[in-house]
């Protein structure tokens, strides 16, 4: 929660977010949590300044399953790279790695559902969790 806080500066940093729609699927915690954690996020998509997408079961095999990262875009105009896995957290500087997170961010984009359609998939989730 500390981080999130970065959320709420003045100004609002750009966010923009792609999650797979078994992550608000498959149960972790329990019903209450997640139905919490879907709301949470619902909240999240509807701020101006976050653009949150899903990107549905429908979409089969996708590159985004590869495993998570992070693109920044920092105040100097650079980018920087984060990939992430279940050891340690990898930095990314050197330009043919950060273009090859953008094609795989942009090919992760492509398979997400609009604003929209997420935030009706969203609700749909949330009320399997309170069923």
């Amino acid at each position: 929660m500390e981080r999130q806080a970065v959320l709420a500066r003045v100004p609002a940093p750009q966010l923009f977010v792609v999650v797979d729609e078994m992550a608000v699927r498959r149960a972790c915690g329990g019903p209450d949590v997640m139905a919490e954690q879907v709301e949470h996020l619902m909240s999240y998509a509807e701020e101006p300044h976050i653009q949150l997408h899903v990107v549905p079961m429908s979409a089969g095999m996708y590159s985004g399953l590869a495993g998570a990262f992070i693109l920044a875009d920092m105040p100097d105009g650079s980018r920087v790279g984060c990939v992430d896995n279940q050891l340690s957290a990898q930095i990314v500087e050197q330009p043919e790695g950060i273009a090859s997170l953008g094609l795989s961010w942009e090919a992760v984009r492509g398979e997400a559902l609009p604003l929209g359609q997420t935030l009706g998939l969203l609700k749909e989730a949330a009320k399997t969790w309170t069923s």
